[in-house]
């Protein structure tokens, strides 16, 4: 093997690497952005019951 195809390995291994990082930070983002989203609706969920229950 010569020089220039380690090199091409190893940056082919580093680019793909960095794919992999930001697929694995877009697909962390989206799990948050969802857990955010259910979190709210359960805070509004439970201010609507607590209201209702101050109601009665």
């Amino acid at each position: 093997m010569s020089t220039f195809q380690i090199y091409n390995i190893l940056s082919g291994m580093c680019i793909g690497a960095l794919i992999m990082t930001w697929i694995g930070f877009w697909i962390h983002q989206r799990q948050e952005r969802r857990h955010r989203g259910e979190l709210n609706r359960m805070q509004q969920q439970i201010i609507c019951e607590v209201k209702n229950s101050l109601k009665k």
